[in-house]
């Protein structure tokens, strides 16, 4: 059993919270093995009884007719008993008639056991539909969300016996947990390609009708390539024309982004000026869930380590709870020329968790004075006094800089939690 003991005190901790628990994230990325085994177990192990949880896994056949909300509801009322502490777990709420096209129904069939008192409601769900980020929308205020993700390279090492190569590994393969069922390197990149094609694009091309797969793929390609690389509907949308695809509309990219957004295949980070304090609104950074997925897209051709290691550190930091922007620090300074010129200095990211800011800055390597200098110019135009980080993969000690920034090792940092 992987151990998810992040996620695991996530769900502890939801047990006081009087709604309903919603576990969503990207498909395939251990939902329901989290709640049937990792979290049913715990319960098991501290005091509660088999008879008191209600489970619900509607992708099998024996709870085939309760898909039919009515029998549902009868269902969960005939097994609910007021006066215990009880656990009402429901797998693929998807599959529940009219779901999948209306989100809406499910609060609807939920409704009236969120205020039930001495009962805990959990719900899974597997397509995009019930995935997408207006969930909570739906829920009215009613629902708490516990965001859950591949596994984290933490999560990935503690579970290895041979911790040779690791990080490459991880960087390469991702952390699907569903691939390290299998040893053989080709059968897990089988299994990559099986969920990029039969789970993640089929599901999108299916919820959202699209009739021209072939411009979807072609966004995901470019999109995929470029990680950590301003982008745009109207940046992809004129790269697509020049190459000859003209029967395209920037409406169509625009609304592709969005399918590829609400399916957390592809998360979007915006640009924020530092200095004005405001966002920039029309472009864009642009990063993968999982990087075995990345890699498997592009058949991994594209092993660029800069760009997938800083796309580790931006998943790490949402992981941790992060709201994560890119920084912008505008400067007037003199050119060569002695003309007044205004400078953009760029902060890969900016971490916010209140009360808490850091700002980071990924470097692959840092070979000398001239290539620190280049890597922390923002963070000498920042003038706040929130921590300033630098992660490289060079073999360093965590320290403090002589400018007073912390410079850390890219494993040392994705394994200690509490960074």
């Amino acid at each position: 059993m992987i151990k998810r003991d992040y996620y695991l005190n996530e769900l502890i901790k939801s047990m006081g919270i009087n709604k309903i628990k919603i576990i969503t994230g990207i498909r395939r990325c251990g939902k329901s093995y989290l709640l049937f085994n990792i979290f049913k177990s715990y319960l098991l192990n501290n005091k509660y009884k088999e008879d008191q949880f209600i489970t619900i896994e509607l992708d099998k056949k024996e709870y085939a007719e309760l898909k039919d909300p009515d029998k549902l509801i009868d269902y969960i009322d005939s097994r609910l008993d007021k006066k215990r502490k009880m656990f009402l777990f429901i797998d693929e709420v998807q599959l529940i008639n009219g779901v999948k096209n209306n989100p809406g129904l499910l609060y609807s069939i939920l409704r009236n056991y969120s205020n039930v008192e001495n009962l805990n409601v959990y719900v899974t769900g597997s397509n995009s539909k019930f995935l997408s980020k207006d969930i909570e929308t739906v829920f009215r205020g009613r629902g708490h969300v516990v965001r859950i993700h591949p596994l984290s390279y933490k999560e990935y090492y503690d579970n290895l016996k041979d911790k040779k190569n690791a990080l490459k590994n991880y960087a390469t393969y991702g952390g699907m947990p569903g691939i390290y069922e299998f040893k053989d390197r080709s059968d897990q990149i089988n299994e990559l390609n099986n969920y990029f094609q039969n789970v993640y694009i089929n599901d999108i091309i299916d919820r959202y009708h699209i009739e021209n797969p072939h411009y979807l793929d072609l966004i995901i390609y470019e999109l995929a390539s470029s990680i950590g690389s301003l982008a745009s509907p109207t940046s992809i949308y004129k790269s697509l024309v020049s190459n000859g695809y003209k029967d395209i509309s920037l409406d169509t990219v625009a609304n592709y982004f969005i399918y590829l957004e609400e399916s957390f295949l592809f998360s979007k980070c915006v640009q924020f000026n530092i200095k004005g304090k405001e966002y920039f609104r029309t472009k864009f950074k642009f990063y993968m869930e999982d990087m075995g997925l990345r890699n498997s897209k592009l058949g991994f051709r594209q092993l660029e380590p800069t760009h997938i290691y800083e796309n580790i550190v931006y998943s790490e930091l949402i992981r941790r709870g992060y709201l994560v922007d890119v920084g912008v620090v505008p400067k007037y300074e003199k050119n060569k020329e002695n003309k007044t010129i205004l400078k953009k200095y760029e902060v890969d990211f900016i971490a916010s968790k209140d009360p808490l800011k850091i700002y980071v800055q990924y470097a692959y390597h840092i070979e000398d004075d001239d290539k620190y200098i280049q890597e922390t110019k923002s963070f000498k135009n920042i003038d706040d006094g929130f921590q300033k980080i630098i992660i490289t993969n060079d073999e360093v000690l965590s320290r403090y800089t002589k400018d007073g920034y912390t410079i850390i090792n890219i494993e040392d940092f994705l394994l200690n939690e509490q960074f």
